[in-house]
């Protein structure tokens, strides 16, 4: 069991300190919660979840950057005096 005192340890810690410590404690105390078959599952839908999204943003950078040639290959109308 966690004890509570563990996510103030220092008196002086920031907010910033104390959120991690709390997601910490509530890491470990939900680790036994699950089997670690069920873990695995979870965090392989993470990375296939941001691999998805990562793929989403590349199609989109790709598709400025020939948006962009495009653009620059076009004839540009010149006044001549």
């Amino acid at each position: 069991m966690v004890d509570r005192d563990d996510a103030n340890r220092e008196e002086g810690a920031s907010g910033e300190e104390r959120v991690r410590e709390m997601k910490r404690i509530v890491r470990e105390g939900a680790r036994g919660l699950f089997p670690p078959e069920f873990r695995r599952h979870m965090i392989a839908a993470r990375k296939e979840m941001l691999l998805a999204v990562r793929s989403l943003v590349d199609s989109h950078l790709e598709a400025l950057e020939r948006a962009e040639k495009e653009t620059s290959k076009k004839a540009q109308k010149v006044t001549v005096e």
